[in-house]
């Protein structure tokens, strides 16, 4: 068994600009020059530069992201067979940086709580958007020589999804790792409209 690992986001405009991780990485840099004695060796800083841009988190982005990265590593698939010849199951590993996507209506709230920074309008006739059922972002997974994916969504469970638990009593998971085999025939794909928000 052999599987790639890579991670797609909904903030990158185009391949090497992505505003959110160059914000992440200058603040990181300031904060390592003007204080980095003060950390051990085995500390880890995380950044997190978030504004109130609608615009700075688009499901059209993560489509495009999602279906360059993932391309970018089904064409590696050849190079492992031809370097692994005994490889019998194939896979990719996907970290989703995004937070769950749903049709709706969000705008800045104004507050700076983070849990409140945004309002958010959730059209309960549908259901929250699926990655690994949507045309856009599987559909060329199944169409390679891919045997499984495993779908790794740190984040989707604990924005909307829990809020909307708390608040309306959803009783409803959304699974962190979902896993997927891409081996046979799959039609039950859904075609997401481009408007849908997170």
């Amino acid at each position: 068994m052999m599987f790639d690992v890579l991670r797609i986001n909904d903030s990158e405009v185009k391949k090497t600009y992505n505003p959110v991780k160059m914000r992440e990485r200058k603040i990181h840099a300031k904060i390592m020059a003007e204080y980095g004695d003060i950390f051990s060796q085995d500390s880890e800083l995380a950044v997190i530069s978030e504004t109130d841009k609608l615009n700075e988190h688009t499901y059209k982005q993560y489509v495009k992201n999602a279906r360059r990265v993932i391309g970018e590593h089904i064409k590696k698939v050849p190079l492992w067979e031809q370097k692994h010849p005994n490889i019998k199951y194939k896979g990719l590993f996907i970290c989703d940086e995004t937070e769950v996507y749903f049709h709706g209506m969000v705008m800045p709230s104004g507050s700076p709580v983070p849990d409140y920074a945004w309002m958010r309008y959730v059209d309960m006739r549908h259901e929250f958007h699926k990655p690994w059922l949507d045309v856009n972002l599987i559909g060329q997974i199944y169409a390679s020589s891919i045997d499984f994916v495993i779908w790794f969504c740190p984040h989707k469970p604990f924005g909307v999804v829990r809020q909307l638990n708390c608040v309306r009593k959803l009783n409803y998971d959304f699974p962190v790792v979902t896993i997927i085999d891409t081996r046979f025939h799959f039609d039950k794909y859904v075609d997401y409209p481009d408007t849908l928000v997170c």
